[in-house]
């Protein structure tokens, strides 16, 4: 009986902290990047009249966080692959700013109760240094 109980107590132990590990993957964000993170973005809308992607990045150094816009250039071939990521803007972010970021993440993983003929979809990638710890493909019909 104390053989089974202790190994009820294991896998317990091994739920908990697959659980722990999936709420920590879902609370990456804008807010909770440290000195040294990165996250890319990938914003794509298609609809009846247009088909755009555009790139960001959101990096912190020194406690500040900084957006940036690029223009990159793309090879077709297979796989593709950058052959230009020019800056197109950057801006350094405010707290507001930043809880805004997070405001939308949340806009894209919550549930739709409408839907339209655009589709806009996020693909984010974390980044710890140069290590890639996370990253979501998300999407929205609803044109929120």
């Amino acid at each position: 009986m104390k053989t089974r109980r202790a190994s009820l107590h294991v896998i317990g132990l091994m739920v908990f902290h697959l659980i722990a590990g999936f709420a920590a993957a879902a609370e990456l964000g804008f807010a909770t990047m440290e000195d040294g993170d990165r996250v890319e973005i990938t914003h794509s809308s298609k609809g009846c009249f247009h088909n755009w992607t555009r790139y960001y990045e959101v990096s912190r150094q020194d406690g500040v966080s900084v957006f940036r816009e690029y223009a990159i250039a793309w090879d077709k071939a297979r796989p593709p692959t950058i052959v230009e990521k020019k800056i197109m803007g950057e801006l350094t972010l405010t707290k507001t700013e930043i809880s805004g970021l997070d405001g939308l993440l949340r806009f894209y993983r919550g549930k739709k109760e409408v839907f339209s003929s655009t589709e806009s979809s996020l693909l984010v990638e974390y980044f710890e240094g140069s290590k890639r710890v996370g990253g979501e493909n998300l999407h929205d019909g609803s044109m929120g």
